[in-house]
């Protein structure tokens, strides 16, 4: 009771040509070592798409905001030197790790 397994694997000549040119430079067990880097970072993004994808839906109209009011020419410095400080404020409460928080400290120290 064989069972009938028929994989029909159609490769072009681009596909082909990548995957000897790996193979030729890297080695075979390098390329595997690619081969399980490149799964190892799908499945984890894969797994943390939806917490990705909430954070962003949650962080977007704050962003957009930001944005706004550091394109609107008609508000003094010290107004969006304000909002940078009260969102650097905002991200500092929620725990995030101070390396995370240089560049915000660095663009809106005063000079």
């Amino acid at each position: 009771m064989a069972s009938r397994l028929h994989f029909d694997v159609k490769m072009g000549t681009v596909e082909l040509s990548l995957f000897l040119c790996l193979l030729i430079f890297l080695g075979i067990f390098r390329l595997f070592l690619l081969g399980l880097l490149f799964v190892s970072f799908y499945v984890l993004v894969e797994n943390q798409r939806h917490k990705v994808k909430a954070f962003y839906e949650k962080m977007e109209p704050k962003a957009v905001e930001l944005l706004d009011v550091l394109r609107n020419m008609n508000l003094a410095i010290d107004a969006k030197v304000s909002l940078l400080n009260s969102m650097k404020s905002d991200i500092k409460q929620k725990n995030v790790p101070g390396s995370d928080c240089t560049d915000l400290e660095t663009f809106s120290a005063p000079r």
